[in-house]
């Protein structure tokens, strides 16, 4: 079902950004896709994954990606948890995988992204301390732009929706724990009555943005697109995203976090 031009033509601009975590082998399907439906995309890719176990890009396809156009992000060396380890262990994941992605892809890495979602406050510092201008959290059913953290040019940057069906108790658990009663709301408006149908929540929050404006943030990982047999679901979002292409800006994590 194609997504509906906004009729207000006064709505504030929409913006619509991609991004997936992990660098499994599964992500240069991924930016097949993507670059088929003309979606930009930011990547963020550990250098091993020590978490799960599977294989990762090796450095010579993160600089194919970035030469293809695509974003890349760090995630830790070792795809690690930031809260598991000690803090000096901490410190050198966030680090260090800025320095890994900068010389892998020949490119500045402002972004980060933290596994899991999972940190504390002394992590935030740590991740400006290493020098990135903007962490990806993994904060659910937000259509809000990224947030300043102290002082600028460093923000937090939300998600909107994950490509992978999602319980009404795991939603409610990540809406909770962030205290984000706005994007409870919303979930609650447009989500709900979906059910775990994300394609149909996707539609419902791409209308949402294109209306009233805001931000349309879709993320996931590719190793769950494989094994749940989510990609014709994702190209059917990718699809919608390109259909309200003309109605909004589609931008990287980074190109959105500088927009200002």
């Amino acid at each position: 079902m194609r997504v509906e031009p906004a009729s207000n033509p006064s709505a504030k601009r929409a913006v619509i950004t991609t991004s997936w975590d992990d660098g499994h082998l599964e992500d240069l399907r991924l930016a097949d896709l993507l670059e088929t439906y003309r979606i930009p995309a930011t990547f963020y890719i550990p250098r091993v994954d020590r978490l799960l176990g599977k294989p990762v890009l090796s450095a010579d396809q993160l600089r194919q990606l970035a030469d293809r156009g695509f974003e890349v992000g760090a995630h830790t060396m070792n795809h690690t948890v930031v809260t598991t380890v000690p803090d000096d262990v901490a410190r050198s994941e966030i680090a260090d995988s800025r320095k890994y992605i900068a010389d892998a892809t020949g490119r500045d890495c402002p972004m980060f992204c933290l596994p899991q979602g999972r940190f504390k406050p002394q992590h935030v510092e740590m991740i400006r301390e290493a020098g990135y201008t903007s962490y990806r959290t993994v904060e659910m059913w937000s259509t809000a732009p990224p947030r300043p953290r102290g002082n600028a040019p460093f923000t937090e940057m939300p998600t909107t929706l994950q490509a992978q069906p999602q319980s009404p108790s795991s939603i409610a658990r990540n809406l909770l724990k962030r205290r984000a009663l706005s994007n409870g709301l919303l979930y609650l408006k447009l989500g709900r009555a979906a059910g775990q149908d994300w394609a149909r929540q996707a539609r419902a929050l791409l209308q949402h943005v294109l209306t009233h404006g805001g931000v349309f943030h879709l993320w996931g990982h590719s190793w769950e697109l494989e094994e749940f047999d989510q990609w014709d679901t994702l190209e059917s979002v990718l699809a919608q995203i390109r259909d309200a292409a003309d109605q909004a800006e589609l931008l990287t994590n980074n190109e959105l976090c500088q927009r200002g």
